[in-house]
């Protein structure tokens, strides 16, 4: 999954530490909006109001047959209280939309552990 959506102001926008917990673990907002597009592009928007498109068109590893299917691409929903995106009629593949959120300002894994533990 690459993004052509990071803003080189990204990562001091985010304002990341505004969303540590008293552990100083980043609490990601939920997703709360998702939309298939044309070219395997996946539109996100977040409760921060963190929002983008993703390029999806190089499909994972352990995507389902039909990926490359604009039918199925286009199932894209959110499952649960913006836990997981979904695709298909029986949920056949998820993503994770803490790597969305972090990807789209201009984060990594590792900006969402506490500063110490770093």
């Amino acid at each position: 999954m690459t993004d052509t959506a990071i803003r080189p102001e990204a990562r001091e926008k985010s304002g990341i530490d505004r969303l540590r917990d008293e552990e100083g673990v980043v609490q990601v907002p939920r997703l709360v909006a998702v939309e298939g597009r044309e070219g395997f592009r996946l539109w996100v928007s977040f409760s921060d109001g963190t929002e983008g498109e993703l390029d999806m068109s190089r499909a994972p590893d352990e995507a389902p047959a039909g990926w490359f299917d604009p039918g199925f691409f286009s199932t894209a929903r959110i499952r649960g209280n913006g836990l997981a995106v979904v695709w298909g009629d029986e949920e056949q593949w998820d993503a994770c939309p803490e790597a969305m959120w972090l990807m789209l300002n201009g984060h990594d894994w590792d900006d969402l552990l506490p500063p110490a533990a770093r």
